[in-house]
């Protein structure tokens, strides 16, 4: 599974050995789809670099320039190997051109949930449940 946070460069590095067939004699582009699990919300982009190593392939980008993930959670990640960099959907590509499936779980950057601590004000007729004799404040 991948993860990335949100507003800053992403590298991911795919397993590829045996699933990657490189033409010498053309440009190789490599297209992501990702998938939100919840909404079904659909995004598709190139990395803004590519490096073929031995044994994987390790593709940056830039979340908010080449992708902006508007949703926190998890996504289903397919990549692509293509002869092109003009596609803006999959409708074109087949099974064949599938290079890697996977989770992405993306983190949009709230790290805690805000809160305020509740103080009754006073015991008068509107707030009478909310104080009784059992009721002690500890200071940690």
């Amino acid at each position: 599974m991948l993860t990335l946070g949100t507003d800053n460069e992403v590298t991911f590095k795919h397993y590829v050995n045996g699933r990657l067939v490189i033409n010498p004699t053309s440009t190789n582009y490599f297209f992501y789809k990702v998938v939100n699990d919840m909404n079904k919300d659909k995004y598709f982009f190139y990395p803004n670099q590519s490096q073929l190593r031995k044994n994987f392939l390790e593709t940056t980008f830039n979340e908010g320039v080449e992708v902006d993930f508007s949703h926190e959670g998890f996504h289903t990640y397919t990549l692509y190997q293509v002869a092109s960099n003009t596609l803006t959907n999959d409708s074109t590509l087949t099974d064949a051109d599938i290079i890697e499936k996977g989770k992405l779980f993306v983190n949009v950057g709230a790290s805690e949930v805000s809160y305020s601590q509740y103080t009754p004000a006073d015991t008068s007729a509107a707030n009478v449940n909310t104080l009784n004799n059992n009721t002690t404040y500890l200071t940690i």
